[in-house]
């Protein structure tokens, strides 16, 4: 008990332990007198001499290197950090050690026992993801709930989230619950960039364990932020429980929202699915958010969403130029990130046969270091968007933005560089040419596969043997990859429909081609029955087997969403039992098809089925 609150906290890790070496030795000097009260014996002056030696041999040798300290080798091999690193803060907590590493001045992170927790830019830089997952955290309850008064964070990290909520005069009680004193104590060298969660009289800080804190007084709020350290770290596990999420829905006032974060990055999507059955199982009209390429929001209600959103951070002009500068400008920049809602994580907790995830079945504190080690990614969820195709615009009724709204391209985020390209990419198709803006964007974008595509499409003037076919069919499921599942209908009607202008006539004039076509202007389109039918159609020719593997994958999916959109669930496992029969057909879509069987299989209609 001593070392812990009373040592550590004013010594240190080291000099705690020292002192500890020293009481032991100490206490075995007083034994050796007793045992010769009279005289000084030879023994007890090697001893105590042996005791001297080693005390100055540990102070001079046990200097710890702060670099060493806060490099974090467990997680990265890195022994040591750099000459341009800097520890500007570095102090042993009850809990944890924690730091500040400094990279050039340019980049700030606040560190636990070597994992950082949060990492943050200077205002003239670019910003760090960090940055966006934080600001999307903070000003998703002031969005979510029309009058959020009093507002609970869980993790203090580097306070720009506290800050965030503190930017509306909306909250009028902030409690942030942090259970390592000295992290709050680092976060403070961040400065202006956290200065509301510092000084803003709404914000306190309360120094506790999670549950420890909610348990006691009875507290509820509208709004209850969840971001702890990752879930592979010692301990925090079980704040992904469903008995967590049964303690946390207590704590909401009827009306009340939920604000989860979760990663996939170094993560299982099983692990991932076995926490989000957690979540649903307590919180069904939950919905779930890409903020950017490796961290996730669940939006959970206590009982459902009020619609239309709130525009509140937008109403504060401080809070407001924050979140645009991370590309977080408009409600339009939040609806962008959204994956999907309950059903569409019910039925990927269904595809990974994911069981809730409990204190008493501690499955995540188990298994979550392994996926850290192998440095898994949990990509399932976001590629159901980014896959190309209009797949949860079926599902769950999801419209993507045309060209006309506001969106600033990032390529921190996926579902922005994806749509970014795919204007560029109809633009191209269009002009008949790769502009130069599309070469410059070069994020996750092989340029030269989209001009050879471009090239092979338009300039094939005959179709006539099955090595032709093969190769424009490859060529224009690149197009169709880069631009259907990321525009509207009504920016892909000159592209997509069944004799496209750009296309050579002789062509469209091929019996195969056409129908190929048909099919993707049926998909551009979102008519279900037309997909179902025209892509079905294809399959079924003769010729099909000279279209490339991935074309043929294409048509597969289409048909079965057609099928799934139409309401016919049986039609769906026949469409797949069906490809059984198709030659040297492409894989790349496979997850998506056991998805969509999953879903055919519960019985639960899609969207589209149900408008």
């Amino acid at each position: 008990i001593i070392m812990v609150h009373v040592l550590i906290p004013v010594m240190g890790v080291k000099l705690g332990l020292m002192l500890a070496a020293m009481t032991d030795v100490l206490l075995g000097l007083y034994l050796l007198r007793i045992l010769s009260p009279a005289r000084v014996t030879p023994g007890l002056i090697t001893a105590v001499a042996s005791l001297l030696i080693a005390l100055g041999v540990s102070v001079q040798l046990g200097q710890l290197d702060p670099r060493i300290q806060a490099a974090g080798v467990f997680r990265n091999g890195v022994v040591s950090l750099g000459e341009n690193v800097s520890i500007p803060f570095l102090k042993d907590g009850k809990t944890a050690t924690v730091a500040i590493r400094n990279f050039d001045d340019r980049y700030f992170s606040i560190v636990t026992n070597g994992k950082s927790d949060a990492g943050l830019v200077p205002i003239n830089v670019s910003p760090a993801a960090d940055e966006i997952t934080m600001l999307m955290l903070g000003a998703m309850p002031l969005i979510a709930h029309p009058t959020p008064k009093d507002i609970a964070l869980i993790g203090w990290g580097s306070g720009l989230s506290t800050h965030t909520v503190l930017g509306s005069s909306v909250p009028q009680n902030v409690d942030t619950i942090e259970i390592e004193q000295v992290m709050y104590d680092a976060a403070k060298l961040f400065g202006q960039r956290v200065e509301r969660a510092y000084h803003d009289p709404r914000s306190h800080v309360r120094i506790d364990d999670a549950r420890t804190f909610f348990s006691t007084g009875g507290r509820q709020y509208d709004a209850i932020v969840s971001e702890p350290s990752n879930p592979w770290v010692s301990g925090v596990a079980n704040l992904f429980t469903v008995e967590f999420y049964q303690f946390l829905k207590k704590h909401l006032k009827e009306d009340g929202v939920l604000v989860q974060w979760l990663h996939a990055y170094e993560i299982s999507d099983p692990l991932v699915a076995t926490m989000l059955s957690a979540l649903v199982s307590e919180f069904p009209n939950a919905e779930i958010y890409a903020i950017n390429n490796g961290d996730l929001l669940i939006l959970a209600p206590k009982t459902e969403l009020v619609r239309p959103f709130s525009d509140t951070p937008w109403r504060e002009a401080g809070l407001a130029a924050e979140l645009q500068r991370v590309v977080l400008g408009s409600m339009d920049e939040i609806t962008l990130r959204r994956i999907g809602g309950g059903e569409v994580i019910r039925q990927y907790v269904r595809l990974f046969g994911a069981q809730v995830h409990s204190d008493y079945y501690p499955e995540v504190s188990l298994n979550a270091p392994r996926t850290r080690f192998k440095n898994q990614w949990a990509d399932f969820l976001p590629n159901l968007v980014s896959n190309g195709l209009p797949v949860l615009d079926i599902l769950d009724c999801r419209v993507p933005f045309g060209a006309s709204a506001q969106i600033v391209p990032t390529p921190l985020s996926d579902f922005s560089a994806r749509r970014f390209r795919a204007l560029q990419v109809i633009d191209a198709i269009r002009q008949g040419r790769i502009g130069a803006e599309l070469k410059r964007n070069m994020v996750a974008l092989n340029t030269r596969t989209i001009s050879y595509a471009l090239s092979m499409t338009q300039q094939t003037a005959s179709l006539d043997t099955s090595e032709q076919m093969r190769e424009w069919s490859a060529a224009i499921s690149v197009l169709a990859e880069h631009s259907i599942g990321a525009l509207p209908a009504e920016d892909l009607q000159d592209i997509w429909e069944p004799a496209p202008g750009w296309l050579p006539a002789k062509v469209t004039q091929t019996p195969l081609a056409a129908a190929l076509l048909r099919s993707y202007a049926a998909a551009a389109a979102r008519d279900v029955a037309a997909m179902q039918k025209e892509a079905e159609a294809v399959l079924a020719m003769s010729e099909a087997d000279n279209l490339a593997p991935e074309t043929r994958e294409h048509l597969l999916v289409i048909a079965m969403l057609g099928a799934l959109g139409g309401g016919d669930s049986q039609k769906v496992i026949a469409i797949d039992q069906a490809s059984g029969t198709l030659n040297n057909i492409a894989q790349r879509f496979l997850p998506v098809r056991s998805y969509l069987l999953v879903w055919a299989d519960s019985g639960v209609p899609a969207c589209a089925a149900r408008k």
